[in-house]
C-alpha cells in the first residue's frame, strides 16, 4: 500500500533538496510576452537540417541526429526563434537518447532563449518537471510545476497528478491529496493509475472510507487485477465492514484472482467470520487432501474451525489429528475427544483423551478435566475400575476434586 507512486517511472528516494522560489516579476513579464509572441520564420537551409535530424530521430539513430543538432544550435545562433527550436529538439533527443543531464540543460537555454511561442514554452516546462522527478531532483520539479501553474491558461489533470507525486515524496500526503482531488475533479475519465495513486493517499492519512471508495472504482475499472480485490477486502476488515470484505474475496474468487494459500486463507476466514462456515470448509478441504497447501496448521485449524461451527465436527477430526502432531501438548486431542464424547461415541473419546494425557502437557485446570472426561468415558463403558483410576487421579488437582469426588460415590455405587 506504501508505494504509493508505482505508476510514475521514479526511483522513490528521500526529498532532500532546498526549497526554490518562483521569479513572479519574471514569470508575470513572461506571461505578458507569451500572449503576443508567435513563432518566428524559419529559413529553408533550417527547414532542411531540422527534417534530416528528425529523420535520423525516427530511425533510432540518436548520436548522429545530436550532431546533426549542435551543428544547428550553432548555426542558428543569429536566428532567436531557430536557435531555441533547434535547442528544444536536441534536448528531447538528449533524453530519447539515456543523456538526462544534457537534456536539463539544453531544455533550460531552450527557455532562457525566451524566444518560443506559448504552447512549445509550456511543454518545455512540462518535459523538465517530468525530468527533474525521475532524476529525484524535486526542489527543481516542483519549482518547475509552480511556474507551469502560474503560466497556464488551462491547468490539466495530469499536471496535478504530477505535483502531487512531488508533494508525496516530501510524505506532505495531504498537500497531495488536494492535488489529486483537484485532478480528479477535472476529468470524468480518470485514469487507473490516479486513482490508485489517490486511494494510496486516502489511506495514508487514514482515511480509510474515501480509500475503500477508491478501490471500489478500481475494481470496476480493472476487475482482473488481483491487488485491488484484496486490499479493499483488507481496508473493509479494518473499518469492520466484514460483510463487504467477505463478498469483495468472494468475487475475486469467481474471477479465479485468488492465488496462493494466503488469499485462500484469507477467504476461509472470512467465511468463518461471516458465519458460513461450510463454504470455507468446502473450499480448502479438497486442495488440502491433494497436498496442495505447504502451511498444513493454518490448513488444518481453519478446516477443524469449519467444520465443526458447520455443525459437522466429525469432519473436523482428521484435521485435529493433524494439529496433534504438529503441537503435541494435547490440546487438540482434547478437542477430539469431546467430539468423541458429544456423539456418544466413548471408546473413541477415552483413546483421545488418553493420548491429551500421555503428552503431558496439559495444565492443571485442562489435566482434571480431561481426567474426568476419560473416566466418564470408562463410566458409561461399564469399566468402572478404570474410571475409577482415573477419578482418583482428578481427585488429587484442586480445579477437578469437587466433581471427581462426586464421580467416585457414584463409581463405587455401580461396582
Amino acid at each position: 500500500m506504501k508505494n504509493f507512486l508505482s505508476f510514475l517511472i521514479l526511483a522513490l528516494f528521500s526529498f532532500n533538496a532546498h526549497s526554490l522560489e518562483m521569479n513572479k516579476p519574471k514569470l508575470d513579464q513572461l506571461k505578458k510576452e507569451l500572449e503576443i509572441r508567435g513563432g518566428g520564420l524559419v529559413s529553408d537551409l533550417t527547414s532542411r537540417r531540422m527534417t534530416r535530424a528528425s529523420n535520423e530521430i525516427a530511425a533510432e539513430r540518436y548520436d548522429r541526429a545530436i550532431e546533426l543538432l549542435i551543428s544547428l544550435v550553432e548555426a542558428s545562433s543569429a536566428n532567436r526563434y531557430e536557435n531555441a527550436l533547434a535547442l528544444q529538439t536536441l534536448g528531447v533527443t538528449y533524453i530519447q537518447n539515456n543523456q538526462v543531464d544534457k537534456a536539463i540543460e539544453t531544455l533550460e537555454r531552450a527557455l532562457n532563449a525566451n524566444a518560443l511561442p506559448y504552447e512549445p514554452t509550456m511543454q518545455v516546462y512540462y518535459t523538465l518537471a517530468q525530468i527533474y522527478i525521475a532524476t529525484q531532483k524535486y526542489a527543481q520539479a516542483k519549482l518547475k510545476l509552480n511556474e507551469w501553474f502560474y503560466l497556464t491558461r488551462a491547468p490539466s489533470p495530469d499536471a496535478f497528478i504530477l505535483l502531487a507525486a512531488v508533494f508525496a515524496e516530501e510524505k506532505n500526503y495531504k498537500k497531495a491529496l488536494e492535488y489529486v482531488e483537484e485532478a480528479l475533479k477535472l476529468t470524468q475519465t480518470p485514469l487507473e493509475q490516479w486513482l490508485s495513486f489517490a486511494a494510496s493517499l486516502y489511506y495514508e492519512t487514514n482515511d480509510l472510507a474515501k480509500a475503500a471508495k477508491m478501490f471500489e472504482k478500481l475494481t470496476e475499472i480493472n476487475p482482473k487485477q488481483r491487488q485491488y480485490w484484496r486490499q479493499l477486502s483488507g481496508i473493509y476488515i479494518t473499518l469492520d465492514r466484514g460483510d463487504e470484505a467477505l463478498t469483495a474475496m468472494v468475487l475475486a474468487h469467481k474471477l479465479e484472482l485468488l492465488e496462493g494459500e494466503a488469499d485462500f486463507f484469507n477467504l476461509c476466514s472470512l467465511y468463518n467470520y461471516g458465519e458460513i462456515p461450510v463454504n470455507c470448509a468446502r473450499l480448502l478441504d479438497a486442495d488440502f487432501k491433494a497436498g496442495k497447501f505447504e502451511n498444513k496448521e493454518r490448513a488444518s485449524r481453519l478446516l477443524s474451525q469449519a467444520w465443526i461451527q458447520a455443525r459437522e465436527p466429525k469432519k473436523a477430526l482428521p484435521y485435529l489429528v493433524s494439529l496433534a502432531e504438529i503441537h503435541k501438548d494435547g490440546q487438540y486431542d482434547m478437542r477430539r475427544g469431546y467430539i468423541h464424547y458429544q456423539k456418544h461415541e466413548w471408546k473413541q473419546a477415552g483413546a483421545a483423551f488418553q493420548e491429551a494425557l500421555r503428552r503431558g502437557k496439559l495444565d492443571n485446570a485442562k489435566k482434571g478435566e480431561t481426567l474426568l472426561s476419560l473416566g466418564i468415558a470408562h463410566f458409561q463403558l461399564k469399566e468402572y475400575p478404570q474410571a475409577m483410576e482415573a477419578f482418583t487421579q482428578a481427585a488429587t488437582l484442586e480445579e477437578s476434586e469437587k466433581s471427581a469426588k462426586a464421580w467416585i460415590s457414584e463409581a463405587k455405587g455401580r461396582m
